[in-house]
């Protein structure tokens, strides 16, 4: 029963809904996890103990986090409330709590930091790839994911903005640019006096297979010893909200 209208669930998130590929393939491991405890339930009564029994299992395994646990959790809760809503729960069921996870401060670049990649004169075609990635994250906040489906269309020089055109739930949006990062866009768009391809991926040479795209989280991570923004071993660090135009 649980399990057809799981699938129900994921439909209307898809098609209704317009949820990602990734956050639906998060959907389907959630169920995944969970699907030995919700199988056996023929009562809406019985779900959400059945839930918390899968939570409890999860813990007491030690193989997930609670970080990890809550993600899947999520999904649940977000069948329950829709499962309720939908009044294929009757009576309507609460949501589960998510287990307490400790509060981590994430590490932030200082304004020495910000300088060195501002600074840095990239000398070959994969610095200039590395280094435009690199600024385009710490001008705009962009997700890594999002600057590397970039084509170089999508780069308004004129305007200084950048289209993305598939965000976070394959949403359009413009986010402007500053001339600090149009100065690098630019010159790495126009590499040797020849300007790229407008249909040309931006960040990432074509014909361009799987590995090359996996790798460039990689790439970015040499890119910050090669700034001087960390040493190797060190833990990365997220951009900050600091001034660029300073």
């Amino acid at each position: 029963m649980l399990k057809a209208l799981y699938q129900t669930f994921l439909q209307e998130r898809r098609f209704l809904k317009n949820c990602s590929p990734m956050t639906l393939r998060s959907y389907g491991q959630a169920w995944d996890s969970f699907e030995a405890v919700l199988l056996p339930v023929k009562k809406t009564e019985e779900v959400r103990a059945a839930v918390k029994a899968g939570v409890v299992e999860m813990m007491s395994t030690g193989k997930l986090q609670p970080s990890s646990i809550n993600v899947y959790l999520r999904a649940m809760n977000a069948f329950i409330r829709w499962g309720s809503l939908e009044e294929h729960f009757k009576p309507p069921i609460k949501s589960v709590p998510l287990l307490k996870t400790p509060t981590k401060v994430i590490p932030t670049l200082n304004e020495t930091q910000v300088q060195n990649i501002v600074q840095f004169k990239p000398k070959w075609r994969k610095e200039r790839r590395v280094h435009a990635m690199s600024m385009l994250v710490l001008d705009t906040g962009l997700r890594l994911n999002e600057c590397l489906q970039l084509e170089v269309r999508d780069i308004d020089l004129e305007n200084f903005l950048v289209t993305v055109q598939k965000g976070k739930g394959d949403k359009q949006r413009k986010v402007p640019i500053s001339g600090v990062g149009r100065k690098v866009l630019y010159r790495y768009i126009n590499q040797g006096g020849e300007l790229l391809p407008i249909q040309d991926v931006l960040l990432v040479e074509r014909p361009w297979p799987l590995a090359a795209l996996n790798r460039q989280p990689f790439d970015l991570d040499v890119a910050l010893e090669k700034f001087n923004v960390v040493t190797p071993g060190e833990e990365r660090v997220q951009p900050s909200d600091v001034n660029v135009h300073a």
